[in-house]
């Protein structure tokens, strides 16, 4: 891999971000990734980096839904208005504690989700959406 993989970890849980830091570090170095503890930190970044028609877009986006002042819901709601498919797709991957069926169908909804994983997340399950 000559480029490194942008990941962007949306989540304030500092045990699961020191946690899955680690893992992708045994995966691979090949990963550049850019923690933000709510959604509007990574929303602002992603808005920005669309304005300056930047090439810095991340690869894909682990997120978690409940999360203070813009939790993963209204995140992906701003993110579909600000049509950022129309230049990359970025594929998005829930990450979250919840369970419920509720949320997990209403990730069904949303295209840009390509996936609802339950935390804790291991190596096995990192490799895979990685590798996709």
């Amino acid at each position: 891999m000559n480029q490194k993989l942008k990941i962007f970890v949306v989540d304030n849980d500092q045990i699961y971000l020191t946690i899955t830091q680690k893992l992708l570090s045994k995966i691979s170095d090949a990963f550049s990734v850019s923690i933000f503890y709510d959604g509007i930190q990574a929303f602002e970044v992603l808005k920005n980096l669309i304005d300056s028609k930047s090439n810095d877009l991340p690869d894909i986006i682990l997120l978690d839904l409940d999360m203070p002042i813009m939790d993963g819901w209204e995140f992906l709601e701003n993110y579909k208005k600000m049509g950022i498919n129309n230049y990359k797709s970025i594929p998005i991957y829930i990450v979250t504690s919840s369970i419920a069926l509720e949320d997990v169908s209403k990730s069904d909804s949303y295209q840009e989700v390509l996936g609802y994983l339950v935390k804790p997340l291991n190596i096995e399950t990192l490799k895979n959406i990685l590798t996709n």
